[in-house]
């Protein structure tokens, strides 16, 4: 396994979108990516984004800007990639694993990404890599634990993908949500 940089990310409150991937385009719909390929990339291989990006999936789904246009990943990567450098506080994370929730007081069902991969990727050189440890969804996992009370586990140091899968059964297993493989 890959030794990263050890990096604490702090994710603030105003990340909103972090908590409901529907609720605004910040996210670019991958579908579920290869494992073989998503264990390359947390060993720390550097990785083609033709390898994750399924442009079918992305011309149509979540975080669409274009209708459904062939430009629509071109657009999203160039905005991505601006959003990077205005700021490095600015991060970009592959998701792992969505959670299907719905808070006592909500009155809809929200969808958030369970684990953030932070990556680096390079757009004109069409490669992702990853650049740090995963981390648990925190604003998510606050929620979680102020809304039902449920304290629940951090993720292990070096996490393999089979921790990270595992991981996330465990959490929704813990909350009694549902959830799904898929990545943004």
């Amino acid at each position: 396994m890959k030794s990263y940089r050890k990096t604490n990310f702090r994710i603030q409150q105003r990340n909103q979108h972090l908590k409901n991937i529907l609720e605004e385009n910040y996210y670019i719909e991958l579908g579920a990516i290869d494992v073989n390929i998503l264990e390359d990339l947390l060993l720390g291989h550097v990785v083609s984004l033709d390898d994750i990006v399924y442009e079918e999936i992305t011309n149509e789904g979540i975080g669409q800007v274009l209708d459904g246009s062939n430009n629509e990943l071109k657009y999203q990567l160039t905005f991505l990639e601006s959003l990077r450098y205005k700021s490095t506080s600015n991060k970009i994370f592959l998701t792992y694993g969505v959670l299907h929730y719905k808070l006592p007081n909500d009155t809809h069902y929200s969808y958030a990404p369970i684990v953030l991969i932070p990556v680096e990727i390079d757009y004109h050189e069409n490669q992702i890599v990853v650049s740090s440890e995963p981390i648990v969804n925190t604003l998510l996992k606050n929620e979680i634990q102020a809304s039902l009370g449920i304290s629940v586990d951090p993720l292990t140091s070096n996490a393999s993908l089979f921790d990270i899968h595992e991981y996330c059964i465990n959490f929704a297993n813990k909350t009694k949500f549902e959830h799904a493989v898929g990545n943004y």
